[in-house]
């Protein structure tokens, strides 16, 4: 796997995509790229109505490696690995931590998606039923 950024949804032919989903506008955009977390922007996905970016964390010895990783998928992928894109600069240190349970054989080497939110979407995207105090949320299920 390349450990450069790219679009995804350009190199699988997003552009096949019937009604593809309009890009989300990011104020982040100076996000760390190294050999275990990458970023890849506006990937397209036929289950939510938006372009979503992905981070995605390969573990140690990844790319020397061809056995097989779990995964686990993480919402607000903004906030899970760099201060720069995390809500109010605080990120979540998912990266370190998960390389440090590897190191210390607590969890077997995974692999870790995120994903990021729409900002204002958010509340929307993430909850079943709707507020009737803040008139939002209740589109999870869509």
């Amino acid at each position: 796997m390349s450990t450069e950024n790219f679009d995804i949804a350009e190199a699988n032919g997003a552009e096949q995509v019937s009604q593809s989903a309009p890009e989300v506008e990011t104020s982040q955009t100076d996000v760390h790229n190294t050999d275990r977390v990458q970023r890849h922007h506006n990937f397209i996905s036929n289950f939510v109505p938006y372009r979503r970016d992905l981070v995605v964390y390969l573990p140690p010895n990844y790319e020397e490696s061809d056995r097989r990783y779990p995964v686990l998928y993480l919402h607000d992928g903004q906030n899970l690995f760099d201060e720069e894109t995390a809500f109010a600069g605080q990120e979540w240190h998912a990266d370190e931590t998960a390389e440090e349970l590897i190191r210390q054989g607590a969890i077997h080497p995974v692999i870790m998606v995120g994903i990021y939110n729409t900002g204002p979407g958010r509340i929307d995207e993430y909850t079943p039923t709707r507020d009737a105090n803040t008139n939002s949320g209740g589109k999870a299920s869509l």
